[in-house]
């Protein structure tokens, strides 16, 4: 079998013709579909998150899945940032298996940006799912649900919040606790 090099050199190979075109096939297959992960990486860390999420779609169209650290880094961020909150409902919307391997630290963080928006029917759905699965829930977690849960007067909810909370030691910081007494 003869084949050649980017030159043109002739090589002579003893090899086995089939297992050398699925090698091939692989190489070629891999070198035509972008490595997400580093693009996403690499737009994370520049707070692109819009140009991330556009990432995220091409990935999903590729087949690909999100990889969990890219998964939990693109999420935090999204956390923190107020405008791309609704970012992370869709996000999981369209990667329903990404969210439910996120780890309770980033969960946490998704019930607080998620309490600010005021979408508290997502938050109880999501910290039900993190005590469910026994995790760890911050004080500023109850703290953040607690807080919008007495603005609205939905007591039934704030009750049996604020009693899990109670059941797993949480304090309310001195102006968190002002806050609460005040409003309800």
């Amino acid at each position: 079998m003869e084949f050649f090099d980017e030159v043109g050199n002739g090589l002579y190979l003893d090899t086995d013709v089939d297992e050398y075109e699925k090698h091939i096939t692989l190489d070629l297959e891999e070198s035509m579909v972008p490595n997400f992960s580093s693009l996403l990486r690499k737009e994370c860390n520049n707070g692109n998150l819009k140009n991330a999420l556009i990432l995220v779609e091409e990935m999903l169209c590729w087949g690909q899945e999100l990889p969990l650290p890219e998964s939990l880094n693109l999420v935090r961020q999204l956390c923190s940032s107020r405008s791309q909150t609704k970012s992370v409902t869709k996000l999981f919307e369209t990667m329903p298996k990404s969210a439910h391997k996120l780890d309770p630290e980033t969960l946490n963080l998704v019930v607080q940006a998620y309490c600010k928006k005021g979408l508290l029917s997502k938050v109880k759905i999501i910290l039900d799912e993190i005590l469910r699965n026994k995790f760890h829930v911050k004080n500023e977690t109850y703290t953040a649900i607690l807080m919008p849960l007495c603005k609205k007067g939905n007591m039934k909810d704030f009750n049996y919040y604020r009693g899990v909370a109670c059941r797993k030691k949480w304090l309310p910081g001195m102006e968190d606790f002002k806050h609460l007494v005040h409003v309800c």
